[in-house]
């Protein structure tokens, strides 16, 4: 697409060399200035047009990802690669620069930036399908159910 874009922005400046060269050359009669003003206003509207769509189409310049020194280690990095490829994968998510250091601030905050409590919690929202990692406690994980009974396995179709 970005190509394609590039293609038609170099085409345009070349028609607009082509357009400029050819209004030189009309005559200024009464007639023509209208005309030409016309053609001048239809060409600066397309101008402005292609400059939008090219805010589209033109990327975003992506910002650097940082992990603090605590969080710089084998394992970490691991665990996280493995969340943003669970991510994609299961939720068709691709994590860009600025989700990635919001993500990444996020979790740093729920783990009281603690890598092996953050790894904890990427670990357990990957194996429970989220899309989101959060906090989780002794709460979270044991079931309030009595005797293992879990109600969700007794509808129709179990």
């Amino acid at each position: 697409m970005i190509q394609h874009y590039n293609n038609l922005y170099e085409i345009l400046i070349d028609f607009q060399e082509k357009l400029e060269e050819f209004i030189s050359v009309v005559p200024d009669s009464a007639e023509m200035y209208k005309r030409k003003l016309s053609i001048k206003r239809a060409w600066e509207k397309s101008q402005r047009l292609v400059n939008e769509l090219g805010k589209f189409i033109s990327p975003v310049t992506e910002l650097d990802v940082k992990l603090p020194d605590k969080f710089n280690s084998d394992k970490f990095i691991e665990a996280w690669k493995f969340w943003r490829d669970y991510l994609e994968e299961q939720h068709a998510i691709k994590m860009k620069s600025r989700m990635e250091i919001k993500s990444l601030k996020l979790l740093l905050e729920l783990s009281n930036k603690d890598p092996e409590l953050a790894i904890k919690y990427l670990d357990y929202a990957s194996a429970r399908g989220s899309k989101s990692f959060y906090k989780i406690d002794d709460s979270t994980t044991k079931s309030n159910t009595k005797d293992g009974y879990d109600p969700d396995f007794t509808k129709k179709g179990f």
